[in-house]
């Protein structure tokens, strides 16, 4: 890979990066406006860019404006809406949408296309603004997509406003039964490990 082809990568939180900076010995370069971290060596960057879209649309559009990166991939956490998914699955969705920001002209969902390279085809990313945790918020967004998230939806969006690649890569750290916050928290700790490694095989 070439210093002009940088990977670049937007985590919500320090918990679920660590594992990845980790494995791939990256150091920290920047406090603000973003936590970054990279090494000289390696044409890869990892972004902590907080919870939510909006932090995750900046820290993306940040990303971006760095010369020589071509591709920025927002990693992390989602939660399952079906039973079918289990924890520690990890997917790269094929769409991702805006569940709680509706389109005002047409009232439906807000959403992006994106290309994947995963095994697992069709998967739908909901980005929501208020967690689903309940079992009867899952059941609302399960209609719509397959697991759900805080970030996804922002990030991309940022991305292809600045004209960039854009990928996805979800890890499962709950499932629907799952409504216990520390318990959630918990598994993103532990999944976050097999995310780094995934990434480290699969994407870069």
């Amino acid at each position: 890979m070439k210093w002009g082809d940088i990977d670049a990568f937007v985590f919500a939180t320090l918990m679920e990066a660590k594992p990845f900076i980790s494995k791939m010995r990256l150091e920290l370069r920047e406090e603000k406006p973003f936590k970054i971290y990279g090494r000289n060596d390696v044409p890869v960057l990892a972004a902590v860019s907080g919870i939510g879209k909006a932090p995750s649309a900046i820290a993306a559009g940040y990303l971006a404006s760095i010369p020589g990166v071509r591709r920025i991939v927002n990693a992390g956490a989602a939660g399952a809406l079906k039973k079918k998914y289990c924890l520690g699955d990890i997917f790269e969705p094929v769409k991702v949408i805006d569940y709680d920001s509706p389109s005002l002209i047409s009232g439906r969902e807000r959403a992006i296309l994106l290309s994947s390279e995963s095994t697992v085809t069709g998967i739908v990313l909901a980005t929501v603004d208020v967690p689903a945790v309940t079992p009867e918020r899952r059941e609302a967004i399960s209609s719509s997509a397959d697991i759900v998230d805080m970030e996804g939806y922002g990030a991309v969006l940022a991305v292809v406003l600045y004209g960039k690649e854009a990928r996805l890569v979800k890890v499962v750290s709950d499932t629907i039964e799952d409504t216990d916050h520390g318990g959630i928290v918990a598994n993103v700790k532990k999944v976050s490990e097999s995310l780094a490694e995934y990434i480290a095989d699969v994407i870069i």
